[in-house]
């Protein structure tokens, strides 16, 4: 069995986000399915978390 975590996130919870994926080892045998808010008229920064955190796009 695997452990799956879901984290949601409103539009300005990008901070927080950033700062508790950087606390996860890279071993962390977790899958995480993160849902942010995100408006329309504004651009989505979420594709840069991961581009900036490599441990996370293996």
């Amino acid at each position: 069995m695997r452990t799956i975590v879901v984290i949601g996130t409103p539009a300005g919870g990008m901070e927080t986000l950033t700062r508790l994926l950087a606390c996860l080892s890279e071993d962390t045998a977790v899958a995480f399915f993160i849902a942010q808010h995100i408006a329309r008229e504004l651009p989505s920064l979420f594709a840069q978390l991961f581009v900036s955190n490599r441990s996370l796009s293996k």
